[in-house]
């Protein structure tokens, strides 16, 4: 009687395992997994990532509704990939009249939703920003069913016919709002023998360069915002030992435009005009003092890689400045390279 009874708890212990078994999703191949993290938006179509990165408390594969038809299931740790319309996507997880997120989706676009299932069994849904959703697909595992894999063609999700008022997508919060950017490198004048104050001297061939910007984003990717830069040179007389120093301070208004290219990697290009001051100090005796104001206008170029909190901002900058010391032009042009962090709010 005991084997038997022993025979029956196995037995249920083994149907058990095997119904786990068989009820976990299939999961994609570890090139196709690496693929689908970097992949881009076909043309005319965008691309949607929905992952899962909560604990498996309690243990569930909530169903994902979009505009109305189930598309799949997502366990913890796991992100699914589809090809989109450009139209109004209807989400919804966990049951097909469950409280929706919509996203209006463009061409070239990507996007991506969290589902968040907590331990009560809620299931919720939000967006993320690019940076944040490519960061977080990192640590988590393609499912083979519906994601996008080489066997298998792209599933297509139909637009609903009457588009809802569509809610900011992940893409879009991504690039607006505003944005704090400290950056240092180092200025080379174009021009460092200089007639300076009725004296021939010599500017270094180097400074370095620090600056502090902040931009308003526009979800069409141009930017408006304020830069202040500064660098300062040591200078010297060809003809003496006199030597001093000056300050140049620069306040300018920048415009950019950032290209949105579907990875973490988004370059950009701008102009921006603005005032400097330049302060000289005299080292010694028969040095230049004083300040002297002008005009500055400046054009830039560079990239930024997006990350989850704080963005690295590269730049490269052509700095166009002139004043007059003593009826003398000084020539304050030059190139500049910044390395900095981004923070957007």
């Amino acid at each position: 009687m005991k084997s038997w009874l022993a025979l029956l708890i196995g037995s249920v212990w083994l149907g058990l395992g095997l119904s786990t078994a068989q009820a976990a999703l299939p999961f994609a191949s570890p090139d196709q997994d690496r693929a689908a993290k970097q992949a881009t938006p076909p043309t005319g179509k965008a691309l949607l990532y929905m992952y899962r990165l909560d604990a498996n408390e309690p243990q569930t594969a909530p169903v994902i509704w979009i505009n109305g038809h189930n598309i799949g299931e997502l366990e913890s740790k796991t992100f699914g990939m589809w090809t989109v319309q450009p139209g109004s996507l209807v989400i919804r997880a966990g049951q097909a009249d469950a409280q929706p997120l919509t996203i209006g989706c463009e061409d070239g676009r990507v996007y991506f939703v969290q589902m968040v299932v907590e331990k009560n069994g809620r299931v919720g849904l939000q967006s993320t920003t690019y940076g944040t959703g490519r960061q977080d697909i990192q640590t988590a595992r393609l499912v083979q069913v519906p994601a996008i894999v080489a066997a298998a063609p792209v599933p297509t999700v139909v637009p609903a016919k009457e588009p809802q008022a569509a809610s900011q997508s992940a893409a879009d919060t991504d690039k607006l709002g505003l944005s704090l950017t400290f950056k240092v490198g180092v200025f080379f004048p174009v021009s460092t023998n200089q007639t300076i104050g009725s004296a021939d001297r010599k500017l270094s061939a180097t400074s370095f360069l620090y600056a502090l910007q902040g931009e308003w984003h526009h979800k069409t990717g141009y930017a408006i915002g304020l830069e202040l830069l500064g660098h300062t040179h040591d200078y010297t007389s060809t003809a003496s030992t006199e030597s001093g120093d000056v300050d140049l301070s620069y306040a300018l208004v920048n415009l950019k435009y950032y290209v949105e290219t579907g990875t973490i990697v988004q370059p950009y290009f701008g102009v921006g005009v603005g005032r400097t001051i330049a302060s000289f100090s005299a080292g010694s005796s028969g040095g230049v003092n004083g300040d002297f104001d002008s005009n500055a206008a400046q054009i830039m170029a560079g990239a930024v890689i997006r990350f989850k909190y704080v963005d690295l901002y590269t730049e490269y900058k052509y700095l166009h400045d002139e004043f007059t010391v003593s009826g003398n032009t000084v020539k304050a042009t030059g190139n500049g390279l910044l390395l900095g962090g981004r923070v957007t709010f």
